[in-house]
């Protein structure tokens, strides 16, 4: 059992968020895998999906492992000796920051949904040329 009175949330949540992130991965084949055994022709759209959202996972992951060392790293009498310091200075910014750029996919997604698919592919060809 894991010391919960730890003042570091590091030490608490890095073996889980490997747990976490080998079940996610594994889930993530195997919807391929059954995907690509029941309905072929939308294997290619779901491994994209399949792989961007194991992306998008990870560095949410890997980011929140890397604030939280960096506040176990930290000294100390900057940003004091309390744990909730820590989250103040730390956890709140990139907080804020994930659902920033939820909203900003969310709106994106929406904007891309709304337009027209010649809109879209004028704009894309734009963008490349």
């Amino acid at each position: 059992m894991y010391n919960l009175l730890t003042p570091f949330a590091i030490e608490v949540f890095e073996p889980i968020a490997k747990w976490l992130a080998l079940g996610v991965i594994g889930v993530a084949l195997i919807l391929g895998v059954l995907v690509y055994f029941i309905k072929k022709d939308l294997f290619a759209k779901t491994a994209k999906i399949l792989a961007f959202s194991v992306f998008l996972f990870l560095l949410v992951l890997g980011i929140s492992c890397l604030c939280m060392e960096i506040g176990k790293k930290y000294n100390q009498d900057y940003l004091g000796s309390n744990p909730i310091d820590t989250a103040k200075f730390l956890l709140i910014p990139l907080t804020i920051f994930l659902f920033l750029l939820l909203a900003s996919a969310i709106v994106l997604a929406l904007t891309v949904k709304k337009s027209s698919p010649e809109m879209v592919k004028a704009n894309l060809k734009k963008a490349t040329t």
